[in-house]
């Protein structure tokens, strides 16, 4: 039985599809095609919105053995605090690193054994997009 949604027959063999007689193809076509270059829009953006944001970075450099973990509290960026820490990620095993994309004016920092033992002597300042780099003592 021949439905209103089949395609009228070629007047090719039987093989080959006449795509000018089946407009839903050619409009999800136009459809596919729009939508992957929105899709390619929509990543350069994201890229371009993600490079105007600069990085700050913390790197510790600490052998505080296993199974002993670093973290840092602080105030002036967003989501750290003097009454919780963000644990470090351990990338060596002397460096503990923290990073942030967030824009911020200065911080105050401090590194904590354990999230229980503060380090010894004054806060570090930081400020957005810099990089820095220390060793605490405990």
């Amino acid at each position: 039985m021949v439905g209103a949604n089949q395609p009228k027959k070629s007047k090719t063999n039987g093989n080959q599809c006449n795509f000018n007689e089946m407009p839903s193809l050619k409009k999800s076509q136009k459809a596919t095609s729009q939508n992957s270059t929105q899709s390619s829009n929509n990543q350069k953006n994201d890229k371009a919105k993600n490079s105007k944001q600069p990085t700050t970075r913390i790197v510790v450099k600490c052998n505080c053995g296993f199974p002993n973990n670093l973290f840092l509290r602080g105030e002036g960026i967003d989501g750290l605090s003097w009454q919780r820490g963000v644990q470090l990620k351990n990338t060596k095993p002397d460096e503990w690193i923290w990073e942030t994309s967030e824009q911020f004016k200065k911080g105050k920092i401090k590194v904590m054994l354990n999230d229980r033992v503060y380090e010894q002597g004054e806060n570090h300042v930081i400020e957005c997009g810099k990089s820095i780099s220390f060793e605490p003592h405990f």
